[in-house]
């Protein structure tokens, strides 16, 4: 209630006044309460408040749908808001098909003809699986291994004498693949040859091969690619002498503890401080380093020991196998050995009697395969190098123009 209001009332509830009437200061203030505009408060207030709230609700919605347009507008918001599952950038990637190249090595053993003398022989073949229009296709195949050494290429090969037995010899080729530039005097031998060589392992700048005299036992050498095409030691010179690599030139100091707790007997006897006689093998998708030890053991005559040391790049190149063997087992139950590439856009497993490539997503190996490329009985892989851009293009043409069948 106003004060005025409350002043009159109380002045009206005391009776008339005494004088005639109202007084003078009464009737004043009467009339001036009958001209004041009478104003409402409560119910402007009321209004007030509810236009209020309508304007800052309104303004809310506004602001909320715009800032909705903008995210739904937004890129980022539309890959954020869709679930994992149904994530856009999984068929792109798809789509994008393989993005590495493999060249890959093989060695077939092929045993002595039932009821003839001789040794063993092996034969190598080299292929190039590469992007083509998409899709990966086999882009050359031909005799013999083809390996990259430095900035050049090689060709490893054997020539079969009439006593059965090979010795393996090395090449570096024009790039056009028609005229060696450099001749292996290894593969020029007049007769039989002093030594049956097989190749166990290629890789960046060295090979492992087995070398076996004629009626001798088998013994293990690692050697630097330029190594096979210099002349080997004679059948009589002492094992020692022949032209090879040792662990510690390769590991350094640290080798020699190491060699020395594997307790081994170089070729020659005496005890190998150095890793005198060693080689690769592939387990579960990895080289490893074996070192052998001669001591009248094994078919042989040697037992092999396993290295546990990180072997270099100069040795093994990309020898990472990025998903876990039991998923691979579990994909290819006959696996193997199994190669991942550097993008891990693919992965190769190999089987017995095949050479299988799956596509890779995010890590994971995708049933369907890309690729099969079929083994023969008793091929095996001992060579594999990964090529990405910008070299993948230069590599298909090097294939087509040095691999013929």
């Amino acid at each position: 209630m106003d004060p005025k209001d409350s002043e009159l009332k109380k002045a009206l509830k005391d009776g008339p006044p005494g004088q005639r009437g109202f007084d003078e200061n009464l009737k004043r203030r009467i009339e001036e309460r009958l001209d004041e505009p009478r104003v409402r408060r409560r119910p402007w207030r009321i209004w007030a408040g509810a236009a209020g709230a309508a304007c800052a609700l309104a303004a809310g919605l506004l602001f909320a749908g715009a800032y909705g347009l903008v995210e739904r507008l937004s890129p980022k918001a539309e890959s954020s808001a869709m679930p994992a599952a149904a994530d856009p950038a999984q068929p792109a990637e798809a789509e994008t098909g393989p993005r590495t190249a493999l060249l890959v090595g093989t060695r077939t053993d092929r045993p002595a003809p039932s009821g003839q003398k001789g040794q063993t022989s092996s034969v190598y073949r080299s292929f190039l699986l590469a992007p083509e229009g998409g899709r990966l296709e086999m882009i050359a195949s031909g005799k013999g291994i083809l390996m990259p050494y430095k900035m050049e290429f090689w060709r490893i090969d054997g020539e079969t004498a009439a006593n059965g037995s090979t010795m393996l010899g090395a090449v570096r080729v024009a790039s056009n693949g028609k005229t060696p530039l450099v001749r292996s005097s290894a593969v020029r031998s007049q007769g039989n040859p002093a030594f049956s060589e097989k190749l166990l392992f290629a890789g960046n700048r060295y090979v492992a091969i087995a070398q076996t005299p004629p009626g001798g036992r088998e013994m293990l050498w690692v050697k630097e690619l330029p190594q096979l095409a210099a002349p080997r030691r004679s059948a009589s010179a002492e094992p020692l002498q022949e032209p090879h690599v040792t662990l510690r030139s390769l590991l350094g100091e640290s080798a020699q503890p190491l060699v020395r707790s594997l307790d081994a007997a170089p070729p020659g006897g005496g005890h190998d401080t150095v890793g005198e006689s060693w080689t690769l093998e592939r387990r579960q998708g990895n080289w490893t380093a074996m070192l052998a030890s001669y001591d009248g053991s094994g078919p042989n005559g040697y037992r092999l020991k396993d290295v546990p040391a990180d072997l270099p790049d100069a040795l093994v190149s990309y020898d990472t196998l990025s998903t876990p063997w039991a998923e691979v087992s579990g994909l290819q139950p006959a696996a193997t050995d199994a190669f991942t590439s550097p993008n891990l856009d693919m992965a190769v497993v190999v089987t017995p009697r095949s050479l299988v490539v799956h596509p890779m997503h995010r890590g994971e190996l995708i049933a369907s395969p890309l690729l099969t490329v079929p083994l023969a009985e008793n091929e095996t892989v001992v060579m594999t190098h990964w090529a990405l851009d910008p070299y993948i293009d230069q590599w298909k043409r090097q294939a087509k123009a040095q691999l013929s069948p």
